[in-house]
């Protein structure tokens, strides 16, 4: 029964996350309950999306994993270190644009980019 359950929504995936955002905006006393919840399904979310990928998607990743910690370097640590250098000299350092600014290209990419990259029928693995 479960399994049926899970196959028809991987099948139907973009649906499944269409109806979820609504559900989410349609019922928020029932989103508000689901709060506590929210660690315990993205641990439940990145598991399903590493026995998706599977053993030997993921060890290709690792062998670019010096690529990606230096993407990683560079995004979230020096582009961010720029921004805020230009805008120290730009003598916009203290407002609230500056840190937006700031944050948000250091905020890391989604979590769920890879299950996204399923959902089109990507490689979620490489």
């Amino acid at each position: 029964m479960i399994t049926r359950i899970f196959w028809l929504a991987s099948t139907h995936a973009r649906l499944c996350l269409i109806l979820g955002l609504a559900a989410g905006l349609l019922l928020p006393g029932f989103a508000a309950t689901l709060v506590t919840w929210l660690p315990h399904m993205v641990a439940a979310l990145l598991t399903t999306t590493a026995l998706r990928i599977g053993h030997q998607a993921a060890m290709g990743a690792m062998r670019d994993l010096r690529w990606g910690l230096g993407s990683v370097a560079v995004l979230q640590m020096i582009v961010p270190l720029f921004l805020l250098g230009v805008l120290t000299l730009a003598g916009l350092q203290d407002t609230p644009a500056a840190l937006v600014i700031v944050l948000t290209s250091a905020a890391p990419a989604i979590t769920g980019s890879v299950n996204l990259a399923l959902m089109m029928r990507l490689d979620g693995g490489g």
